[in-house]
C-alpha cells in the first residue's frame, strides 16, 4: 500500500464515521438503547449488559447523552464514545461521564 492510498483510506473512514455522527436514525437508535437499558425492568431469563448497571447508577449522565443525541448532530468522536461505552465489556463510570461530555461539548 503506498501513501497516497492510505491517505485516501484514511478519508474515506473518517467520512464514514462523520456520517454515522449526522445520521439522525444511528443517533436515535443509540439514544433509544441507552434509555432502554435504563429501566431494568425485564424477564429473569434476559440478562441486562453489562453497561446497565453504570447507566443505572448514573441515571442523570445517561439521560444528558440521549437528550444530546436526539437533540442534534454531534462530533464523530461522542457518537464513537457512546458506542463504545454501549459494547463495553467492562464499563466503568468514566466512561459515561467522557461520554456526555462529548455529547455536550459540540
Amino acid at each position: 500500500m503506498n501513501s497516497w492510498y492510505g491517505h485516501q483510506l484514511a478519508e474515506m473512514i473518517v467520512e464514514r464515521r462523520r456520517h454515522h455522527a449526522e445520521s439522525t436514525r444511528h443517533r436515535s437508535a443509540l439514544a433509544s438503547s441507552i434509555r432502554h437499558w435504563q429501566t431494568l425492568q425485564r424477564s429473569r431469563l434476559l440478562a441486562p449488559p453489562p453497561v446497565a448497571r453504570v447507566l443505572l447508577a448514573d441515571r442523570e449522565s445517561a439521560e444528558r447523552v440521549a437528550n444530546g443525541l436526539e437533540s442534534g448532530p454531534v462530533r464523530p468522536e461522542a457518537v464513537r464514545a457512546v458506542e463504545q461505552l454501549l459494547s463495553a465489556a467492562r464499563p466503568r463510570p468514566d466512561d459515561l461521564r467522557r461520554a456526555a461530555f462529548l455529547v455536550e461539548a459540540c
